[in-house]
């Protein structure tokens, strides 16, 4: 299948590559991917300084709640960018989302107490999970569908490098100056692209009077956040039977039912149930979903396979996992210049899932015997696996759809990458 074979509609040109020309639109990727850059790495930058900022602010029982209050809010927001992108272009919402995450990152960095810094976690990720999806959405917006697969892996190659370089910044600015620095240094890279954005971003925006599904978003909230909080309790250990755990499975249940009901009956979804009567969509999100179940478990727990049975310490315990990133890195280039070259990614995307299939099936036989030289290898297959796949989901899904639902297809689909590592 080609990237062109495979889109059943005509791409308007209002707000695509076409309204960008020359310096401009490079301008405009430009600012892209350092946003991109600084809000993947907000997940992983505050790990090395959680030690210190614990001992600060004596918050060792909230020490969790520093990175899940964060990624919950991210997961939740963004089928909500998404939509209201279309309707009011890219250009606002970059607007709020920058705004949310130096406001987020600015009180965190000033935080006296863990209440206080979970909260403005919360605000961070809510801004962070609108620019991951943005950045994404924008690539779509300013090149064709023929260029989109070598920039999209692009931008996710610098989802990867993102992750490598979080906890190493992290730990050299808590060792060099405090960790409130860990959150202050993200406030002038978000200020720059800003500027950039809001100088070559066209101000686009649906003619005419759009009603939003204010009540769909408060469902699709209502919905997901018992359930991602039901999960989060469970993986600390709180037992299926515990009245908090199934109090919130039910409201989310309760919620996503009449959210899926509400959007059946509204002319203006935020996510709209037609998308899931196209096999590409349906096996896009599929397929992002349970990748992201591979990455972040192996994220997860190679960690602790290495120090409990192979025996390391904690520090080259989290370095072992630089190999799985360089690969994700190396996997998501190559794919995303292959498609842009051939215009075929069915294959890739088979091969992609193959080879992560192949790196998961390798850690299935580690065992007491095994080396660090054996996690590494499984790690970088894993990765060029997993990293193969990421741009490739994205094209298939934004060349499938016309271009005034760009945004809440691309969303969505990142949108279940979150689910899966939530």
């Amino acid at each position: 299948m080609t990237a062109e074979q495979s889109a059943p509609y005509d791409l308007p040109t209002s707000g695509s590559a076409h309204i960008l020309h020359g310096s401009q639109r490079y301008e405009v990727l430009g600012a892209v991917m350092v946003v991109m850059f600084f809000s993947s790495m907000a997940q992983t930058v505050v790990s090395t300084a959680l030690p210190n900022i614990i001992s600060d602010l004596h918050g060792l029982p909230l020490y969790a709640w520093v990175f899940t209050a964060f990624i919950l809010a991210s997961a939740i927001v963004i089928p909500v960018y998404g939509k209201l992108s279309d309707v009011f272009g890219r250009k606002p919402l970059y607007v709020v989302a920058i705004a949310l995450y130096i406001v987020g990152n600015t009180i965190a960095g000033f935080a006296q107490s863990m209440e206080v810094l979970v909260a403005a976690r919360a605000i961070a990720g809510m801004g962070a999970g609108g620019l991951q999806a943005l950045s994404q959405i924008t690539i779509g917006d300013i090149f064709t569908p023929q260029e989109r697969g070598k920039w999209i892996g692009v931008i996710m190659s610098v989802f990867g490098l993102a992750s490598i370089i979080g906890p190493t910044l992290g730990g050299w600015l808590t060792d060099q100056f405090s960790w409130r620095w860990v959150f202050w240094i993200n406030i002038p890279f978000a200020v720059i692209p800003l500027v950039a954005l809001l100088y070559a971003l066209p101000s686009i925006r649906v003619p005419g009077k759009v009603k939003i599904d204010y009540a769909g978003m408060a469902l699709l909230v209502m919905g997901l956040l018992p359930l991602l909080l039901a999960i989060t309790w469970l993986g600390e250990s709180m037992p299926w039977t515990s009245p908090r755990v199934l109090a919130a499975f039910g409201v989310g249940v309760l919620g996503l039912v009449l959210f899926v009901w509400q959007e059946l009956h509204t002319s203006e979804p935020i996510i709209a149930p037609a998308f899931f009567k196209n096999s590409i969509f349906i096996t896009s999100m599929a397929a992002t979903f349970c990748v992201a179940l591979g990455m972040y478990g192996s994220i997860m727990f190679v960690p602790l396979f290495v120090q409990g049975v192979v025996g390391t310490s904690a520090q080259d315990s989290g370095v072992v996992l630089a190999p799985m990133m360089v690969g994700f890195v190396v996997g998501s280039t190559v794919s995303g210049q292959l498609v842009s070259r051939t215009g075929r990614y069915r294959l890739l995307a088979l091969g992609g899932l193959a080879i992560a299939c192949v790196g998961l099936f390798l850690f299935g036989l580690l065992t007491v015997h095994s080396s660090n030289l054996d996690v590494v290898r499984n790690m970088v297959i894993l990765g060029v696996g997993i990293g193969s796949t990421m741009p490739l989901f994205t094209i298939a899904v934004q060349n499938a759809f016309p271009h005034n639902v760009l945004g809440q297809v691309t969303s969505t689909r990142q949108f279940f990458l979150s689910l899966g590592g939530a």
